[in-house]
């Protein structure tokens, strides 16, 4: 950051007739105070803060890698860090090194390589990863208002966080990803990602989607979250898909999936890694549109549907709550399977379409409503 106080302060004390400092205590009120040591304090406090600037700095490269060295941005009287935005453009000869745990309010990636250096990079405002690459380290975003586009940037960092905003729309994630979403809109990302560590994903308000045009590779485990006022997290609600590498699982967090819709559509599981997705509260769990579960699967929710999607091996779906629930049909059951109602609301399978039972199937019902099928 710049500050001109060191004038104003070179001024202050050039001034050696001054024995007081005349002050605005009140509209109309002036009054002279004592130059004490803390009166001093007090006024180059001010000029600090007053005169303070968020800048936006370029990467050059043009004396080293050090974040820290002034000449290496562009405008070369500072380096990003605080309010300041930091943008890295061009594949200079020195990459950015950053020397310890810093802030800025803005990052933006298009090119060329950020090493984190083993720290930690608090981002607190809009961002933009368009390419390059984040290595390294921690990248921490705290988004009070704004929002986080990975569009193109390959991280190999860890990237933990909270942010009102996040657009997954094609980058590449070699590292743990641990975000929450915090903006009461929906929020689409296209897909088009490749997350090769785990992926922690928590809504707290509105709706999340996934991979909602483009394609989606899990090479890593996944785990949802959904609280607050979240409308829940909507895999593949358009035209995209996601797969989910061989040995990996889909699951629920600790933070429990206590409200809105967890949709899983167009999931392709490689493998046969057994899956248990268990919801609570009044959530309600869709398993639909194309989806293919090569294991084992356990589906819990509150709300249950089930349709159009593909069962390889044995798969067991137990609702539990109040409201009623018509699955549309045109399942493939390779496996046993078996249905249960805890609820006092009807679990409807196949109400307008056709599912295809190749195996033994059980129908259990300790509530107070049954399970409507036809043959």
């Amino acid at each position: 950051m710049r500050s001109s106080h060191l004038t104003l302060v070179e001024r202050f004390f050039h001034c050696r007739a001054v024995t007081a400092i005349t002050v605005n205590r009140s509209v109309g009120q002036l009054r002279k105070l004592p130059l004490t040591l803390r009166t001093l304090g007090s006024v180059l406090v001010f000029i600090t803060l007053s005169t303070t600037a968020q800048t936006t700095y370029t990467w050059t490269g043009a004396i080293s890698t050090a974040w820290n060295n002034n000449f290496n941005w562009l405008p070369a009287t500072g380096f990003p860090n605080g309010a300041d935005t930091a943008v890295v453009l061009l594949t200079a000869l020195n990459q950015p090194l950053l020397d310890a745990n810093r802030s800025v309010n803005s990052l933006t990636i298009t090119s060329g390589t950020l090493n984190l250096n083993a720290f930690t990079l608090n981002v607190t405002g809009t961002s933009n990863f368009i390419g390059g690459a984040v290595n390294n380290g921690t990248l921490a975003p705290n988004v009070a208002a704004g929002a986080i586009t990975f569009a193109g940037t390959t991280f190999s960092c860890a990237i933990n966080g909270t942010t009102d905003i996040v657009y997954f729309n094609g980058s590449v994630f070699n590292g743990p990803v641990t975000l929450t979403k915090t903006n009461t809109g929906n929020n689409y990302s296209i897909g088009g990602n490749t997350f090769n560590d785990s992926l922690t994903l928590t809504n707290t308000a509105g709706r999340q989607y996934m991979y909602y045009t483009l394609n989606d590779v899990y090479n890593g485990n996944v785990v949802l979250n959904s609280s607050g006022t979240s409308g829940g997290i909507w895999l593949g609600q358009n035209t995209g898909s996601g797969t989910l590498a061989s040995g990996m699982t889909l699951s629920i967090g600790g933070g429990g999936f206590s409200i809105g819709s967890l949709v899983i559509g167009r999931l392709i599981q490689l493998g046969a890694t057994p899956q248990s997705i268990i919801t609570t509260g009044t959530s309600t769990l869709h398993v639909r549109d194309g989806s293919v579960f090569n294991g084992a699967l356990t589906g819990s929710a509150p709300g249950l549907y089930i349709q159009n999607t593909t069962f390889n091996a044995n798969a067991t779906f137990i609702k539990t709550g109040n409201t009623n629930e018509y699955s549309s049909g045109g399942c493939v059951f390779n496996g046993t399977t078996e249905f249960s109602n805890s609820g006092i609301g009807f679990l409807a399978l196949n109400n307008t379409g056709v599912d295809t039972f190749n195996g033994d199937v059980k129908f259990n019902s300790s509530g107070i409503r049954w399970i409507p099928f036809r043959l």
